[in-house]
């Protein structure tokens, strides 16, 4: 099997998109479990910085590591010179991304066939649902308000007890509405019948 530089790939998504194609991207992790698993497919868009808010879905080219690689997480805040991410299910967030490395939004996911858009019904709704989950868990966790610096954990002290058992909680409850959305939509289409 031969491997291709996610930098080379990045610059072929970025023509993809520039010609006005949604290309997809096969999810390699759980970070971002239950909305996407490993081996989904996300659906992205071409978008300007300037067009992204906290609670967008984007892929980036990431160079934290100094091994280039593709991630695709949650903005959770912008800064001045770029924006912070975090997985849903990840209890750190990502080193600060800039502008630059953005190569996209993601508009969908496709999980065993069954495609999911996240700009409007269902789709939006567990969408901006699993983001406040996230929101909420990291605010119990922290005891804080403010927006992560960036390379910051979830849990920067340990203030709460049950850290673990809280976690595990608001992912059960994030599998639950993502259980029940996928089965709806699978019954939409036709594919399960009651």
């Amino acid at each position: 099997m031969t491997t291709i530089d996610p930098s080379t790939i990045g610059e072929m998504l970025r023509e993809s998109l520039a010609k006005g194609h949604n290309p997809r991207l096969t999810v390699t992790s759980n970070s971002m479990a239950p909305l996407f698993w490993a081996n989904d497919q996300v659906i992205l868009t071409a978008v300007q910085p300037e067009q992204l808010n906290p609670g967008d879905i984007i892929t980036i080219i990431n160079l934290d590591t100094g091994v280039p690689s593709l991630l695709t997480h949650r903005i959770w805040a912008r800064q001045e010179n770029g924006f912070i991410t975090r997985g849903d299910h990840a209890l750190v967030f990502d080193a600060p991304c800039p502008p630059e490395a953005i190569l996209g939004r993601v508009i969908g996911r496709s999980h065993k066939g069954n495609l999911l858009v996240f700009q409007d019904g269902l789709g939006q709704w567990l969408d901006q649902h699993v983001a406040a989950l996230a929101r909420r868990e990291q605010r119990w966790l922290t005891g804080s308000q403010e927006a992560p610096k960036g390379d910051e954990p979830v849990i920067t002290h340990t203030k709460r007890s049950g850290t673990r058992f809280v976690h595990r909680l608001f992912f059960g409850w994030a599998i639950c509405i993502t259980f029940i959305v996928n089965l709806a939509t699978r019954i939409k289409s036709g594919e399960t019948k009651i």
